[in-house]
């Protein structure tokens, strides 16, 4: 990628013992003040002009910054370059020019980016995303959505059959959402826009006026006394009856919504109403809602004509009726549509790590009766840790094999003494196995450990520096 620049001022004394360095201009969006003044220390550390400096940023706010250098010396600075920055980075600094002094990053390091990922394999694993078979694991590992981008560029210059791209499960997850996404857009009334941020949006929707309609259907429900016992029941019918309360009886047994609001709301009217309490209670909940079609037909019934109050009870019944089929999508698909929303989410954020990261990746994974995690880097070494788990007990590894030689390095760690046994038994048969790949197996050791140990055995056990490039 492209090398950025840093560009500052740190004192005459370093260039006038630099006149060799060819002066290069700089764009001033590009550059970082050096405020503080400083010795002939610079030009030592960085030999002359021809070496690197290795500077750790130890405080960034705004455009501020305080650079350690390794003799301990600390440089205050202002930032000026696109690049942001944080406390902890690691910059690698190489001496361009005198006129003015120029830098440019040849390394950016940044410590606990892969500690993240490290973070994300050893914690508990959420709903699987990946289920994996050792006979294609390969196959598994590219259909898991999280190269499906380079898919569609592959599709679109026919390097790449429909068939082949529909098998990957970002594919299969869009290909469902579509069909969500439509069916839920007619249901709802609102223009069905085709994206994965709209299906979010009419989930959330859909639950909104499912939850509505459920609290009026249930408000209905108890003012037909339909939630009551048998004795319940019969003890409010027969003080009914022994009010002379024919026609709400009637209405109830009927299941008549409209006849029933208009004896209720005669009732009210003539202040009778509270000598049925069940009934009296009801309604009052069902007042209480603020469901449009409910309020203008309450209203109608108040003061309005037979015509008016017949529209406003059609208008209620199509709300009724568009509320059961979202209330008979939610319980068939609503769930499954949760899922294909979270899957996603999880896929994007795999993706946007495997970005961040640039050589590495990860994801969650089932495999048999173990769910746990997978986590590929490259870089000088290729490097697969992985961890399952299996109830109480687990087990993890590392596998380490340089890009130079098929030379494998395999540690595992597992909390069950059997296991471990086993595995140090098995070196004569996985090396046997390796070699027919062309592989041969250098190293392989077995820890037996808790699992509150297994986090920081595995950073031990990985030959790294602690920083990950990343630019």
């Amino acid at each position: 990628m492209e090398i950025r620049r840093v560009e500052g001022a740190l004192l005459q004394h370093a260039m006038e013992q630099s006149q060799s360095l060819v002066a290069q201009k700089t764009g001033e969006e590009l550059r970082v003040r050096i405020l503080s003044t400083v010795t002939g220390v610079l030009l030592e550390l960085s030999s002359g002009g021809e070496g690197a400096i290795r500077a750790r940023v130890a405080y960034s706010e705004g455009r501020m910054l305080t650079l350690v250098l390794p003799n301990g010396l600390e440089v205050m600075g202002e930032n000026r370059s696109s690049l942001n920055l944080t406390t902890g980075d690691m910059v690698e600094l190489k001496l361009e020019s005198v006129s003015p002094l120029t830098f440019k990053i040849v390394g950016l390091y940044r410590k606990n980016q892969f500690e993240e990922l490290l973070k994300m394999v050893f914690e508990e694993t959420q709903e699987p995303l990946l289920y994996i078979s050792p006979e294609r694991l390969r196959e598994d590992l590219e259909n898991s959505g999280i190269f499906y981008e380079k898919k569609l560029f592959n599709l679109y210059l026919d390097k790449l059959k429909p068939e082949e791209l529909l098998k990957d499960a970002k594919a299969q997850i869009l290909q469902y959402l579509l069909k969500d996404i439509e069916t839920l857009s007619n249901l709802l009334g609102v223009e069905n826009k085709k994206t994965p941020e709209e299906a979010k949006n009419l989930l959330g929707l859909l639950k909104e006026r499912v939850h509505a309609y459920q609290q009026l259907k249930e408000a209905i429900k108890n003012l037909f006394l339909e939630n009551l016992n048998h004795e319940e029941y019969a003890n409010v019918i027969k003080n009914l009856e022994s009010s002379g309360e024919i026609k709400l009886i009637a209405a109830i047994e009927r299941g008549d919504l409209l006849n029933l609001l208009r004896e209720i709301l005669k009732k009210q009217k003539m202040n009778t109403l509270e000598r049925h309490q069940t009934i009296e209670k009801a309604f009052r909940e069902l007042q209480s809602l603020e469901e449009p079609a409910l309020k203008e037909l309450l209203s109608t019934l108040e003061k309005g004509s037979e015509r008016a109050i017949k529209e406003a009870y059609e208008a209620l019944k199509e709300y009724m009726d568009r509320g059961e089929k979202l209330l008979d999508f939610y319980r068939t698909r609503g769930q499954a549509l949760e899922q294909l929303i979270n899957r996603l989410d999880l896929i994007v954020r795999l993706q946007w790590q495997s970005l961040i990261q640039g050589n590495a990746f990860y994801m969650p994974i089932h495999y048999e009766d173990a769910k746990g995690s997978l986590l590929f880097r490259g870089g000088k070494d290729y490097t697969v840790i992985f961890k399952l788990d299996y109830g109480e007990d687990f087990m993890a590894g590392i596998l380490n094999m340089p890009k130079a030689g098929k030379l494998l390095d395999i540690k595992f760690f597992t909390n069950k003494l059997l296991w471990a046994d086993k595995l140090k038994e098995s070196r004569d048969t996985l090396n046997a196995v390796l070699e027919e790949g062309g592989i041969k197996l250098r190293n392989l050791s077995v820890e037996l450990l808790e699992k509150e140990k297994l986090m920081e055995s595995v950073r031990t056990g990985l030959v790294q520096e602690g920083f990950l490039l990343i630019a």
